[in-house]
């Protein structure tokens, strides 16, 4: 079979005070931007990557290579100390249309894209530099994703195309946007915009990484046997929703309205039932039935644990692969997760433990079985660094390179952390409420959306468990 190989092209970003060898491009008064120095890097046949060609059956622009190359992008960047580049719609438009121009006339070239984004982008706000990698492969055997993983990898390979990735030349990137398009002919043509505006809004505004625009061939509405379901707490009335296509299956009081709401499975039955954490006298109150906490509920336990006086955060999980659940609280003060195996204050020295993880005020904490072991672990939620996870199977600050994940799923603002094991697998993913929607990925690597729908409110706390076999 014939091989072909991967072909990119980079454009490197500079300022004002670069050389005069370069061309200089004044957008300032027709588009309002700042005055660029311009010039173009050409890599052809980069990286010597190889891929069995064959006859692409559809074409089109392609939602899963997008959040792939960003999430690539942002996890080569966290590798080597850098932050997370903010995805900008318009700018992902404009790379939309350039990728789709460079398929549909298999002309691998740069766009016009100081005018073309600024045209995107047009708000008012003005950035102070710009770059360009494009790239070209061709889809085999391994499809879009082993295609996508390919090209980024030869832009990787490629000097002028790494150095837009890391930024290295310090034009202090805040923006991104990315395309993939699949032409006719089973090529793949990828685009990144890389901008730095210190001042952008409106159009520029941070979006949805991935759960924000699931492709629709990768939703479902069906709910596996036993796999957890999505939940609201509103004031103090809990309402547990169906499945993955919404509806109410059960309602009910617990607590107080400005308690902090748990769900776990306090008694090992497999079934999850509500708690509640309230930080005025750092008591745990919960019950394995979906009953307020009244006299007649001979199940409940409450308990002191953690300092609700120290902004202290309740979780829950199974820490120690009994089957039953405990208490654990995130002190984000000290970035210190607090767990414990007993119903007690703090239990005794075997059964707890304390670790530091994360980043205190900036993150949210998270707990989910990431690796199928039988035991919960922690992670946190970064929303300022566009939605990004971090998760480890281990209670310790962030675990060895082989245990941990980090990936990019939600946005910057409006949406809150869920986990679950959605599909009844054995292992939890995440997901995210955005307003009255949730998104929920079967993944602990970003990619796509597999359950969207609409349940509760978006004042609603979010929650899930398992409350039907």
């Amino acid at each position: 079979m014939a091989k072909r190989k991967t072909t990119a092209k980079s454009r490197s970003a500079r300022s004002t005070k670069s050389s005069n060898k370069n061309k200089k491009i004044n957008f300032a008064s027709k588009y309002k931007r700042s005055t660029l120095v311009i010039f173009a890097l050409v890599f052809a046949n980069i990286g010597a990557l190889t891929l069995v060609f064959s006859q692409a059956s559809s074409s089109g622009l392609s939602n899963s290579v997008e959040v792939d190359q960003y999430n690539r992008i942002n996890n080569h960047r966290a590798s080597h100390g850098k932050g997370a580049l903010y995805r900008s719609g318009c700018i992902t438009d404009f790379a939309r249309v350039h990728a789709k121009k460079m398929g549909d006339q298999r002309n691998l070239h740069h766009s016009n894209y100081g005018p073309g984004v600024s045209y995107a982008c047009s708000d008012g706000s003005n950035w102070t530099a710009m770059a360009e990698n494009v790239g070209k492969s061709y889809v085999g055997s391994g499809g879009l994703s082993a295609s996508s993983a390919s090209v980024f990898q030869a832009y990787l390979n490629s000097s002028g195309h790494h150095a837009n990735i890391d930024d290295s030349s310090n034009y202090r990137f805040n923006f991104v946007g990315t395309a993939g398009y699949q032409n006719s002919y089973g090529e793949l043509w990828t685009v990144h915009i890389y901008v730095t505006c210190t001042n952008c809004g409106g159009k520029w505004k941070s979006v949805p990484t991935n759960a924000g625009e699931p492709s629709s061939s990768t939703t479902s509405t069906a709910t596996p046997a036993g796999a957890d379901h999505a939940a609201v707490k509103r004031g103090n009335t809990y309402y547990l929703s169906a499945g993955h296509s919404g509806g109410t299956y059960k309602s009910f009081g617990f607590g107080d309205s400005s308690d902090i709401p748990v769900f776990c499975d306090w008694n090992g039955d497999g079934i999850d039932t509500p708690g509640v954490y309230r930080r005025s006298n750092s008591n745990f109150y919960i019950s394995n039935q979906f009953t307020s906490f009244g006299a007649s509920d001979s199940s409940k336990k409450q308990f002191s644990f953690g300092n609700g006086g120290l902004g202290d955060i309740p979780v829950c999980g199974d820490w120690n692969g009994d089957g039953i659940d405990t208490v654990g609280v995130y002190r984000p003060g000290e970035s210190r997760f607090y767990l414990t195996d007993n119903f007690t204050s703090y239990g005794a020295s075997t059964s707890k433990r304390t670790f530091t993880f994360g980043r205190g005020t900036t993150d949210i904490p998270v707990i989910g079985d990431w690796n199928g072991d039988g035991k919960d672990t922690v992670g946190v939620y970064r929303p300022k660094e566009g939605g990004r996870w971090y998760l480890t199977n281990e209670f310790s600050s962030y675990g060895s390179s082989t245990s941990k994940y980090t990936f990019l799923y939600g946005q910057t603002t409006g949406d809150e952390p869920i986990t679950g094991d959605w599909n009844n697998n054995g292992k939890d993913t995440v997901g995210v409420q955005r307003g009255a929607t949730f998104y929920l990925t079967n993944n602990t690597t970003g990619g796509a959306t597999h359950y969207q729908f609409n349940f509760g409110r978006s004042s609603d706390q979010p929650l899930s468990g398992v409350w039907r076999k």
